[in-house]
């Protein structure tokens, strides 16, 4: 295994100040000079090198990211739809071990060996954990707006019953808008 990068070995804040300083704009020289203030002292060559597998690394995850949004379109009727991304990952996985499986089984080998793939099914499937406690929550916040507006609306009916208020359109936009937070 490859020995860890001069950068790689520095402390996670200063990782965290060369990834900021280089989202915003900084040039190489100004990450160093930055750097310098901290007693940091990083090879310019060294310090472009990083950067720039930092500027690759982005750049493949934003591919990445467009690529998982376009499938999720071209798959589902409602890619926004509460599951939908973890629908994807577990396909998306079962395709990795069918993948590697088949390497496997053909013995023409496959990219991936055991451990790789062990690490990108627990990714995955972390990846779907989160989108069903996301879905969950999601789900309990519909149901907690749900029982508010149906309040709302039963005071409404309830006034309304007893004469207190008369059924307008000013009371209706009155109940919409605290129903909704709309005016």
């Amino acid at each position: 295994m490859a020995r860890p990068s001069t950068v790689d070995r520095l402390p996670d804040d200063v990782k965290e100040l060369i990834g900021r300083l280089r989202r915003n704009g900084r040039t190489i020289a100004e990450i160093r000079d930055a750097l310098s203030k901290l007693d940091v002292h990083i090879p310019l060559s060294t310090l472009g090198r990083h950067t720039q597998e930092l500027d690759e690394l982005a750049k493949e995850l934003q591919e990445s990211l467009a690529f998982s949004l376009a499938l999720q379109q071209r798959v589902y009727d409602d890619p926004g739809a509460a599951g939908a991304t973890g629908r994807m990952n577990h396909q998306l996985g079962q395709a990795v071990m069918f993948k590697f499986m088949r390497g496997l089984r053909e013995k023409s080998g496959t990219d991936l060996d055991a451990k790789e793939l062990s690490f990108v099914m627990n990714a995955l499937d972390k990846l779907s954990k989160v989108e069903e406690r996301t879905v969950d929550m999601e789900r309990a916040l519909r149901r907690e707006m749900a029982a508010e507006q149906k309040k709302k609306l039963d005071s409404l009916e309830s006034d309304v019953a007893t004469g207190r208020r008369t059924l307008d359109f000013e009371a209706l936009r009155e109940v919409f808008a605290e129903a909704y937070g709309a005016a």
